[in-house]
């Protein structure tokens, strides 16, 4: 029971915190980062003490040899599985690509991005690690308590997913409704780093994964905006 209060008190503190980062106001400033990186801080900083404290910190963040290639792979499959997505709730042409321009208009300018690319580059870095050590280490550790490691990391990346619906309603628009694209999109990257983590058992690969795959979002290919 108790394990089951500590889930709903960090899918809570996330869903809280990504309905703060994405409202308009905070499009493209320092304090929508901010607001991500503190909220997912946490529960990362409560996973490195959970672990330290079994003794098992050392095993998630060993790095091994062969942990770039995985990553890199792990990467390729979200940017096709993403890329799939959103061709089929955002076809060219429809007026559900004002999800897409919504989420690059938070995110902030490619411009911007480039001439601090220094700077956007550690953030992703920084982003990924917590991301990892809240959603592929804390959540499923603690839901193994409950269901078991085997389902523990698919209900973490469900979790994940849903967290990422309040601000879903604030990146939408009163046309299409709730922004699918995003909630969806942070299923499937739920999905796929949770199982790179299960397979791996470690999550380096998976912070080389979303790295990579943020910083080539972002700074390199934005899906179907090119110009945004």
């Amino acid at each position: 029971m108790r394990s089951f209060v500590w889930v709903v008190l960090a899918f809570a503190l996330s869903a809280a915190g990504m309905a703060w980062a994405f409202r308009e106001s905070l499009a493209g400033s320092p304090l929508f980062v901010a607001a991500i990186l503190g909220t997912e801080g946490i529960l990362a900083a409560l996973f490195v003490l959970r672990a330290s404290r079994d003794g098992e910190l050392s095993a998630w963040l060993r790095p091994k040899w062969g942990d770039f290639t995985g990553g890199a792979l792990t990467a390729t499959a979200l940017f096709g599985a993403t890329y799939v997505l959103g061709r089929v709730l955002v076809p060219e042409g429809s007026g559900r690509q004002l999800w897409l321009m919504r989420l690059y208009l938070q995110l902030g300018s490619t411009d911007v991005l480039r001439q601090k690319a220094w700077l956007a580059a550690s953030v992703i870095v920084l982003f990924a690690i917590v991301d990892a050590l809240a959603w592929r280490g804390l959540v499923p550790s603690l839901l193994a308590e409950r269901v078991g490691s085997r389902r523990a990391w698919m209900w973490a990346a469900l979790l994940y997913g849903l967290s990422y619906a309040p601000a879903a309603y604030l990146v939408g628009d009163k046309v299409n409704g709730p922004n699918l694209l995003l909630v969806s999109g942070a299923l499937v990257t739920g999905i796929i780093l949770g199982a790179s983590t299960r397979f791996f058992g470690r999550l380096i690969p998976g912070v080389i994964a979303h790295s990579l795959f943020a910083w080539f979002s972002l700074m390199t290919y934005r899906l179907m905006t090119p110009s945004v």
